[in-house]
């Protein structure tokens, strides 16, 4: 019985591995064929390979995102989606 259980969590486990591998390479492919549309024609910047756009992904990452979990609050106001970052205590207007 729990041998099951094990062998259900490691599926679980690996599945994920893999998906999110295969969401690093789509994402990859995806900023390099956004940065080679545009930024070579609105600042005449240089086209990038697709490794170059898996670094700049990793790149941004580290400079806005972090590596820790963060506790978001959603606010809906006037049809507007509004994330809040409860970490930094910002006080939001009353409606």
């Amino acid at each position: 019985m729990r041998s099951k259980k094990f062998g259900k969590i490691a599926i679980w486990i690996l599945l994920g591995v893999y998906a999110a591998i295969g969401l690093a390479l789509f994402l990859g492919y995806v900023v390099m064929l956004l940065w080679n549309w545009l930024m070579p024609l609105i600042f005449r910047l240089i086209t990038i390979s697709y490794w170059q756009a898996v670094c700049i992904i990793i790149l941004a990452k580290i400079l806005f995102g972090g590596f820790g979990h963060r506790r978001y609050r959603t606010i809906v106001s006037c049809g507007f989606y509004l994330i809040i970052i409860t970490s930094f205590n910002i006080p939001f207007p009353p409606l």
